[in-house]
């Protein structure tokens, strides 16, 4: 009982996601299936990937980083909601995710320029960054389902 006022509290929030009982929420405008609570530890982006590729959830188990434009509709997904505008990670906190920090999540893009620098999206503002490899970020994980 208290899953269902849960999921129907998510619901309430936001028609757009639905909480699954497994871990997973489903995004009901792109058909993806992400990751409810991301990773609490932040990891480069080759970690990231690796992390992604071997997670084991919801029984799911083609797990990646989501794109760069996946990442950048998830973040924007609080778009005309003025509340949120600049607090976007609260807005999906609100709508069923778990734990979103208002930080720069890894996308699995990497730059057409540089093999060595790949693309973050910020979910606070929704911005887009391009960055080495190197630096700690954080992970959601994002798979097609079936």
């Amino acid at each position: 009982i208290l899953i269902n006022s849960v999921v129907y509290f998510a619901v309430a929030q936001s028609a757009r996601f639905t909480v699954n009982e497994d871990g997973t929420i489903t995004d009901t405008a792109t058909n993806l299936i992400w990751q409810q609570e991301p990773q609490s530890i932040m990891m480069n982006w080759y970690q990231a990937v690796n992390y992604a590729k071997n997670l084991d959830l919801g029984g799911y188990n083609n797990w990646r980083l989501p794109t760069k434009r996946e990442l950048k509709i998830l973040a924007n997904a609080s778009i005309g909601n003025k509340k949120y505008y600049n607090k976007r990670y609260k807005w999906l906190n609100k709508s069923g995710f778990k734990n979103i920090k208002d930080f720069y999540y890894w996308s699995s893009t990497t730059d057409h320029t540089d093999p060595y620098r790949a693309w973050l999206v910020d979910m606070e503002y929704g911005h887009e960054f391009n960055s080495g490899k190197g630096p700690a970020c954080y992970v959601i994980a994002v798979c097609s389902g079936g």
